[in-house]
């Protein structure tokens, strides 16, 4: 009897399989962590090359009157909106085009009656684009009531003086 306690005390026939059912889910766990986190740096880095597409698109407007600006606001969301379209990420985008203006002074004044005491008027266009990003993975409606909500709102902006 004690030659068969020593032999079975000995025996380690199964001991990597057992570490390995105990070290899977963590490993798996890592992986789709890792998984999640590199999905969400590509969106927000479709969403920040979309907002500099738009800006490019203010560039080639003429902002110094309303009906310009409003035009070239227009054409920024365009641009940014065909930009995600080609990217393929799929999903609901919102696209914000908005053209203000200042003086070289720094000074903010309203770009239909603003003069400015000292320097010139500036351009400032900017595009911001928005979405709301879903894990892979659904984490509400766990067992016992509990709810994870791993929903983000992505924002990608690009802000430039134009003129």
């Amino acid at each position: 009897m004690n030659n068969l306690a020593l032999i079975l005390a000995r025996a380690d026939g199964g001991a990597a399989a057992v570490e390995f059912a105990l070290i899977a889910p963590l490993l798996l766990l890592m992986i789709l962590g890792v998984t999640e986190l590199g999905k969400i740096v590509y969106y927000r880095s479709v969403l920040e090359s979309a907002a500099r597409a738009g800006i490019q698109k203010a560039f080639t407007s003429t902002l110094t009157s309303s009906s310009g600006r409003t035009t070239a606001q227009t054409n920024m969301e365009t641009a940014a909106d065909l930009a995600i379209t080609n990217s393929g990420i799929g999903g609901t985008v919102t696209s914000t085009a908005v053209v203000t203006c200042e003086c070289s002074d720094f000074s903010v004044i309203t770009c239909v009656t603003g003069t400015c005491v000292t320097g010139s008027v500036r351009y400032i266009a900017t595009v911001t684009m928005t979405r709301t990003y879903t894990p892979l993975f659904n984490m509400t409606n766990l067992p016992f009531g509990y709810n994870i909500d791993l929903n983000i709102t992505l924002t990608g902006n690009s802000i430039m003086w134009v003129k």
